[in-house]
């Protein structure tokens, strides 16, 4: 998909430099600047819009393959026990019995 998007903005570039020179061309009475910046500016502005959208999907396509790797990873086990690579719930280390006393004070 990136690839097809990068084609449609390059061609929409070289597109509209083309047609704007056609165009400007094309008339009798001389080299129609109104004409040919209308097909430049067009082209152009076509053509970076398709180029953005062509990085963009190109980037969130690697970032869906790193979370996708990285996921894979989480799902491992460790071979001589069995277990998962992550704790069970229930099984923290953090405990609320030394937070209970706790009293608050002015610079909190």
């Amino acid at each position: 998909m990136v690839k097809i998007l990068q084609f449609i903005g390059w061609a929409s570039i070289i597109g509209g430099i083309v047609l704007g020179l056609l165009f400007g061309l094309g008339f009798s009475d001389g080299f129609r600047f109104a004409a040919a910046l209308s097909w430049w500016l067009g082209g152009i502005v076509s053509g970076i819009v398709f180029l953005a959208l062509a990085y963009i999907l190109e980037y969130v396509e690697a970032i869906y393959e790193y979370l996708k790797d990285s996921s894979q990873s989480f799902k491992e086990t460790y071979p001589e026990t069995g277990k998962s690579s992550y704790p069970e719930n229930g099984k923290s280390k953090l405990f609320l019995d030394k937070s209970q006393e706790y009293k608050m004070k002015n610079i909190d």
